[in-house]
């Protein structure tokens, strides 16, 4: 039995970039892994590995700006890091950008793999912009209508379906659960920062909505 499958994605899609361009969420200079959590084995084995490298280089937000102007310059810093450096190189390169959360509305905090979307309401997070319940659902549908109706370079919507708490949770909802879920469909969410574009044809084998069920035994009828 498994929790999810695994799809191979054509393109990423770098959510909270998009927030940030549509004025939800703010950056500044800080160390990306504040915001960021090992969320399975491998994650760790990955950051473990990667803390072992002899040299470090910090990238500044200002950098990834000068690289963002000209994007083939871009697009092959964002390969030379994937497929030489990151793998071969005993460097380790640390993005010097994070969230800002006392000035950000809307994120994704975790920056992957987690279908989640957090409003920083004030009233759950002491990092929180101060809200009313009127303000908070309006905030909410405003994401949720965008989300649905947002389009990738290829015409497909980003998200086939977006969810509310009470759609997931019903009446008993967990006071510190996402405010929002998403389905995915073609594309590939993720929350860090390395790149200028919101979309990326990056290839991923990552997880997927359908998983896996086997079964076997005198009660169990072939179908």
């Amino acid at each position: 039995l498994s929790d999810h499958g695994f799809k191979v994605y054509q393109q990423t899609f770098y959510f909270n970039k998009w927030l940030e361009q549509e004025g939800y969420l703010v950056t500044k200079s800080a160390p990306a892994a504040q915001f960021h959590q090992n969320i399975s084995n491998q994650d760790e084995q990955k950051s473990q590995l990667q803390n072992t490298k002899r040299f470090q280089v910090s990238v500044s937000g200002k950098m990834l700006q000068l690289l963002s102007v000209v994007k083939p310059i871009e697009r092959l810093a964002r390969w030379f890091y994937h497929r030489v450096a990151k793998p071969w190189l005993p460097i380790k390169f640390n993005l010097d950008v994070t969230i800002d959360f006392e000035n950000t509305t809307v994120c994704f905090p975790k920056g992957r793999t987690m279908t989640a979307i957090y409003i920083n309401d004030g009233r759950k997070y002491k990092q929180g912009k101060p809200m009313t319940d009127a303000e908070y659902q309006r905030l909410r549908d405003e994401i949720k209508t965008k989300l649905e109706q947002l389009r990738g370079p290829d015409g497909q919507a980003v998200t086939p379906k977006v969810y509310t708490k009470e759609e997931i949770y019903g009446t008993a909802t967990p006071e510190r659960c996402p405010d929002l879920f998403y389905e995915f469909g073609d594309y590939w969410f993720v929350g860090q920062f390395h790149s200028s574009e919101l979309f990326v044809d990056e290839i991923s084998s990552k997880h997927g909505p359908v998983g896996m069920f086997a079964a076997w035994g005198n009660d169990i009828t072939q179908q």
